[in-house]
């Protein structure tokens, strides 16, 4: 059974290619409204992986992919990397089917128990709630060191309930779920008391993990290039240098590889920067807002002054 009234946003770049197709495979075990906002930048401004970029879309027909142009002075300079990650979300919001009442927020790396996941909503749990986070095992290096530690990332939300200031709040999806009106449920797991979601952010080789500390919107918190260095000096020591969790051993629950298949078509929408603009500058932040503001402020006061012809 698929559920329609559900819709799935994935936040994704292909610095997370070995876990899209696990994501995006497990996923369709619950739905088949699946969006996918792509920039064509990284965060910091370096190009895209295009080719990559091609061969994913094309492995994955039907999935809703929208490659939209990097336009960092849409949005404020305080922030602005969280606003990129937003601005994502933002994007899928405007293609979602009219069927989808609740909308399941995701990053790449995050991968669901589809079958857990199935099983959690024919129980209809969800509908006593507007905002739900999920519990999500977190994983680091490899996929079988699993932290003792529960995470909370994956969150859904029923629709009616987001507006746009909401999903453009500085703290992502935490923000959301903590500024968002109705009732709330943290920390949630599946219906054996254990969680659905399977986080594998951290499990990279060392040039992934530099790749991705230097492009990701975290990369000013912490001098991450000494810290993957260091990890790699030696074998899992059993500790990350992220959170500091200590880890057992687990057999992995996904494959995680880059595995792309071109079937020969794909479903991407391309944005354009008239688009963007459109679906942005009413952000009270963006300085294309405020540079439009001023425009219409400044012809105001050439119309009132008199007018001499010679």
């Amino acid at each position: 059974m698929k559920f329609d009234h559900l819709a799935v946003i994935i936040n994704f770049c292909s610095n997370e290619s070995s876990f899209i197709t696990a994501c995006i495979q497990e996923i369709q075990k619950v739905t088949k409204n699946i969006i996918v906002p792509v920039s064509d930048h990284f965060f910091d401004g370096t190009v895209e992986n295009h080719t990559k970029l091609k061969s994913i879309f094309s492995t994955f027909p039907d999935v809703n992919f929208i490659l939209y142009p990097f336009i960092p002075s849409l949005f404020p300079e305080k922030g602005r990397d969280h606003h990129l990650h937003n601005a994502s979300r933002k994007i899928g919001m405007q293609y979602l089917p009219d069927s989808a009442e609740y909308v399941l927020f995701l990053d790449a790396d995050e991968i669901i128990d589809g079958e857990s996941f199935k099983t959690w909503l024919n129980e209809k749990r969800f509908l006593d709630f507007d905002f739900i986070k999920f519990s999500c095992y977190w994983y680091f290096r490899e996929p079988c060191f699993q932290a003792t530690t529960y995470e909370t990332s994956p969150l859904l939300v029923k629709r009616s309930k987001l507006n746009p200031q909401l999903l453009m709040h500085l703290d992502e999806r935490t923000g959301i779920y903590n500024e968002g009106i109705g009732e709330k449920f943290e920390g949630m797991l599946g219906i054996n008391l254990e969680p659905m979601f399977h986080h594998y952010s951290w499990v990279r080789s060392k040039e992934e993990m530099i790749k991705k500390t230097e492009t990701w919107s975290h990369r000013k918190d912490r001098n991450w290039s000494d810290l993957v260095n260091k990890e790699f000096e030696g074998a899992f020591s059993g500790n990350d240098f992220v959170h500091g969790y200590e880890y057992k051993t687990v057999e992995p629950f996904a494959e995680l590889k880059e595995n792309f298949t071109n079937v020969g078509r794909s479903s991407v929408k391309l944005l354009d920067i008239q688009e963007m603009i459109h679906l942005f500058k009413k952000n009270p932040l963006s300085r294309v807002n405020k540079f439009i503001k001023s425009l219409f402020t400044r012809s105001k006061k050439l119309a009132k002054k008199p007018h001499f012809s010679g």
